[in-house]
């Protein structure tokens, strides 16, 4: 009987550990889904070229640094030309939806309503998560 108890609460525990912290799952699964590919890259190396396991790892692993340098390079300045341009056109975009909606009736009775800082609406700020 106490094994079965036992054992319904270690299901229940993994189970509530599994819905209650998914992301740390989910991080785990990638970092195995990352060995297994450098792995898998690495053994392809070492096939391929003779080289020892360790070695062919490393070119693996400086591989994937290039690769990711070389895109941050092409990549970056559009990137930023791109965020420079919404910072800038982005509270002219949300001022205009702003005024659309208060051109309703029930949009100015949300503005009307709603503090100028959300951050009121909060009673007690010490339960805030973020």
């Amino acid at each position: 009987m106490a094994a079965a108890v036992f054992t319904a609460l270690l299901i229940a525990s993994g189970f509530a550990l599994l819905v209650f912290q998914l992301n740390f799952f989910l991080l785990v699964f990638a970092g195995v889904f990352f060995s297994v590919l450098l792995n898998a890259f690495a053994n392809w190396i070492n096939r391929k070229t003779k080289l020892r396991y360790s070695f062919s790892l490393i070119v693996v692993v400086l591989l994937i640094a290039v690769f990711f340098t070389a895109l941050f390079m092409l990549l970056g300045p559009s990137i930023s030309k791109q965020l420079n341009e919404m910072v800038e056109t982005l509270p002219k975009s949300l001022q205009s939806l702003q005024e659309k909606i208060k051109q309703t009736e029930i949009g100015r009775t949300i503005f009307d309503e709603v503090p100028e800082k959300p951050q009121d609406l909060i009673q007690d700020k010490s339960r805030c998560v973020f």
